[in-house]
């Protein structure tokens, strides 16, 4: 099993899988409350995370939440 670490202060307090790029891998998606972010990590063929991204969402909203839905 691979494991992700994240640095200290990120607080990662809710993780999500699905396929959000459709391209039938399931990806990971980690609300981070400490840094004010959301983490991507895009599955592959292989089972692995490769790309990650991260987005910031506005100072002091700590993202507490990621929720899945067909909107």
């Amino acid at each position: 099993m691979k494991q992700y670490s994240t640095d200290t202060g990120y607080r990662p307090l809710s993780i999500t899988v699905s396929d959000f790029n459709n391209d039938k891998w399931l990806d990971i998606v980690v609300a981070n409350s400490g840094t004010n972010s959301v983490l991507i990590l895009a599955g592959s063929d292989n089972g692995t995370y490769p790309n990650q991204e991260t987005y910031f969402t506005e100072y002091g909203s700590r993202p507490n939440w990621i929720i899945v839905g067909n909107f």
